[in-house]
């Protein structure tokens, strides 16, 4: 993009209402920037995105045309950069990659020093947050930093980053972390959301649950739909106790049955086995599927007893 603009809109469509308390977002991005190399400077700058708090549009102005009868560009719109730059937004806010194997070699070929600062606000706390997109110093994250701190290798911090996502999490979560999924009884995390509001572009909207898509290599842990749904529910405040205790029960009964079908096959292999070893011991044809006859090993036992208690009393 060469230029932003602001809009005014004279009624929304949707009213969102913050509770009164909440002065701004608990989590946002004020500007991403991304360098070639370093030292920083506009020399090494390849783009900066200052981001507002509310509706930020990204769009990709028409191509230039050929001549004064010859239509715009065709690609107007594609191959922009704009799914480049939701991946370093993710990347920044602590997904795995920020692209493809091919886009990220790629990068990485004519820019093996780059990297992506940004600063970032959880929870009414500016931070600087830095990570390097080809080969360099580690990622770092340092409360109360800005871009223009840096100015060289030396001036970039060394850590921090495990600090930031912590702060992330206690921001959205308190410091007890996350409610309790009641799927699998593990913690709705940052990550679990982060999947949600920044769904890959190649998933489209195809479906309600689908949010990252193999081709765009995340790297995301992967989600089964019914974890998905309780993110949703609990993002949302649509999530009762009552609700939850069910789902919880419902959660550990689908899991017994799921074992016991796993071990089925084995027990169905122990079963045949037993049926064999019974039918030679009393000399008579017996399948899995067939009854036991109960009358004839009662009446079996008792002969065998009986026997067995005349061969004592003879000896």
């Amino acid at each position: 993009m060469k230029k932003q603009s602001e809009f005014s809109f004279i009624e929304a469509p949707v009213s969102l209402v913050p509770v009164p308390e909440r002065t701004e977002p608990a989590l946002w991005v004020e500007r991403l920037s991304v360098y070639k190399e370093l030292p920083l400077g506009e020399d090494s700058l390849l783009r900066t995105m200052t981001l507002r708090r509310g509706l930020n549009i990204l769009w990709a102005e028409p191509g230039a045309s050929q001549g004064d009868n010859q239509p715009r560009s065709k690609v107007s719109g594609h191959a922009t950069g704009k799914t480049t730059f939701c991946r370093f937004i993710r990347f920044i806010l602590g997904d795995t990659n920020y692209g493809s194997d091919i886009f990220r070699n790629a990068f990485r070929d004519k820019f093996p020093q780059g990297w992506a600062i940004a600063e970032v606000w959880v929870n009414g706390q500016r931070w600087l947050v830095g990570r390097p997109l080809g080969i360099g110093p580690k990622r770092f994250a340092v409360q109360g930093g800005q871009i223009n701190d840096l100015i060289d290798e030396s001036t970039l911090p060394r850590a921090g980053w495990d600090d930031y996502q912590r702060e992330i999490e206690s921001t959205l979560f308190g410091n007890n972390g996350g409610p309790k999924l009641p799927i699998n009884d593990s913690k709705l995390s940052w990550q679990m959301l982060l999947q949600w509001l920044t769904r890959d572009q190649e998933s489209r909207y195809s479906n309600l649950l689908a949010w990252r898509n193999p081709s765009s290599q995340s790297n995301s842990a992967e989600l089964i739909e019914a974890e998905k749904e309780s993110v949703m529910r609990y993002a949302l405040g649509l999530a009762s106790e009552t609700e939850q205790v069910m789902l919880r029960k419902f959660a550990k009964l689908s899991t017994d049955h799921k074992n016991a079908v796993s071990r089925r096959s084995s027990l169905d292999d122990q079963l045949r086995t037993d049926v064999e070893r019974l039918a030679s011991l009393l000399e008579i044809r017996l399948s899995v599927d067939s009854p036991l006859p109960e009358e004839f090993v009662t009446q079996k036992i008792s002969n065998i007893e009986k026997e067995a208690e005349t061969t004592k009393t003879q000896a």
